[in-house]
């Protein structure tokens, strides 16, 4: 008797404990993230107005580079990459022109999130520029159509 009881006292203890790993692994994606450059000189940020998109649906992501230096002497022209999962994002590149009067470049991209998804997936875009990687992750639901 004593034994069943400590068994199945483990077995509680053991499935409390993996439903609180799950409701904890479980969080909410954000739907703004930014990284600096690893001189401190210009930090990327990806913002969307909302952390999730339906399959197949467009979400469109602000790309800001800003400049933590303060204004620049000569401007800057440089490149962001975008490398994405479970979708595909327009355009792909985008040429970042910072002017000596502006501390900024913003430019928006559209992320069109996969098709037929039957379950809850993650999609992600990674933009890079210059040696900062920011990765907004973005989740993707099933359309009705698909339920």
């Amino acid at each position: 008797m004593r034994s069943q009881a400590l068994v199945v006292k483990a077995v509680k203890v053991t499935l409390s404990l993996a439903l609180a790993m799950a409701f904890g692994g479980c969080s909410e994606p954000d739907n703004q993230v930014s990284r600096s450059t690893a001189d401190g000189e210009f930090e990327l940020v990806l913002t969307a107005e909302r952390n999730w998109i339906v399959s197949e649906g467009k979400l469109p992501v602000r790309v800001v580079v800003r400049s933590l230096a303060g204004p620049l002497e000569d401007g800057l022209v440089d490149q962001v990459t975008f490398v994405v999962n479970n979708g595909d994002v327009s355009p792909r590149t985008v040429t970042a022109i910072i002017s000596e009067a502006e501390g900024e470049y913003l430019e928006w991209v559209i992320f069109t999130a996969a098709r037929n998804l039957s379950y809850d997936q993650q999609g992600e875009i990674n933009a890079i520029f210059r040696d900062a990687l920011a990765t907004l992750k973005i989740r993707i639901v099933p359309g009705s159509d698909s339920l």
